[in-house]
C-alpha cells in the first residue's frame, strides 16, 4: 500500500449494495445493527411499556413501546404529543415526570439523563409518526456499568411480542 492510497482511498461501492438495500426496505436496519433492544414490561398496565435501545457505548435511547396506548391512539395525535410535551423533570432514578397528570414514566433503566427530547412540544405528530427513530422521550447513561445487571429486568423483542401478543 503506499502513500497516495492511505490519501485518496478509492471505495468500490458495490460491496456496500446489500447494507444499502437493506436500509431502503427498513428503516430501522441501521438501529437493529448497532444497537441491543430491550423492552421494559409492567405486566399489570400497558401504560409503562417502552422500548430501550442501547448503543455500543451503553447508553441508552428510550421510547414508547409498541403495545403502549399512546401510540395505539393515533385518531388523537394531540393528547400524546401533548403529555409528552410537557416533561417536568427526570430524576436520577430514571422516572420521566409529567405536569399534566404528575404521573411518572418510569424509564427503565436507572442512570443519569443525558438528553430528553424536547421536539414534542413543536411536532405533536413525532410520537405516532416516528416513534421508533424520532420520537424517543430520553437518552439515559446507566448507574451500572454491566448491561446485564442494568437491563436483566426487561425482556427481549420476541419475548415482548409474546407478551403483548404482538406478531
Amino acid at each position: 500500500m503506499n502513500f497516495n492510497t492511505l490519501i485518496n482511498p478509492v471505495y468500490d461501492l458495490k460491496q456496500f449494495k446489500n447494507i444499502n438495500e437493506a436500509y431502503k426496505k427498513n428503516e430501522l436496519a441501521y438501529l437493529e445493527q448497532y444497537y441491543s433492544k430491550y423492552y421494559f414490561v409492567n405486566l399489570k398496565n400497558s401504560m409503562e411499556d417502552l422500548y430501550i435501545y442501547q448503543a455500543p457505548n451503553k447508553l441508552c435511547v428510550i421510547g414508547l413501546a409498541p403495545a403502549h396506548p399512546l401510540l395505539q391512539r393515533s385518531q388523537d395525535q394531540s393528547s400524546s404529543g401533548h403529555y409528552l410535551s410537557n416533561i417536568q423533570s427526570i430524576e436520577y432514578d430514571a422516572k420521566v415526570k409529567s405536569s399534566i397528570n404528575k404521573k411518572s414514566i418510569k424509564a427503565g433503566v436507572a442512570g443519569w439523563i443525558i438528553d430528553t427530547n424536547t421536539r414534542f412540544e413543536h411536532e405533536k405528530e413525532l410520537l405516532q409518526n416516528k416513534p421508533f427513530k424520532e420520537g424517543y422521550i430520553a437518552i439515559i447513561k446507566p448507574k451500572q456499568e454491566n448491561s446485564d445487571k442494568s437491563l436483566s429486568h426487561c425482556f427481549s423483542e420476541d419475548r415482548y411480542k409474546l407478551i403483548r401478543n404482538l406478531t
